[in-house]
């Protein structure tokens, strides 16, 4: 899953900002980190989370926010998945 973020503060993000997961059905993240590249003031930059696809039938939903020296910044951003069972 990718999304498009900009950096809408005064001063850029650096090199140590991370895409965490935050809260949800850790289930579906392949990793709890992902790195994200540095973004100036005004600059948008995509940031992407692997996503595992669920086995059972149901609803999934994981948030995630960037973290900087271990501090949350900007909105979270979530993916929502509906698994079907096919053969139903």
């Amino acid at each position: 899953k990718t999304w498009r973020m900009r950096n809408n503060g005064e001063y850029e993000w650096g090199d140590h900002v991370e895409l965490v997961f935050f809260k949800g059905n850790e289930s579906l993240s392949l990793e709890q980190r992902y790195q994200v590249v540095n973004a100036s003031p005004g600059q948008a930059v995509e940031v992407s989370a692997v996503i595992k696809t669920p086995t059972k039938p149901g609803r999934y939903c994981s948030y995630y926010r960037l973290q900087r020296n271990g501090e949350y910044f900007g909105p979270r951003v979530w993916v929502d998945i509906f698994a079907v069972d096919e053969q139903q």
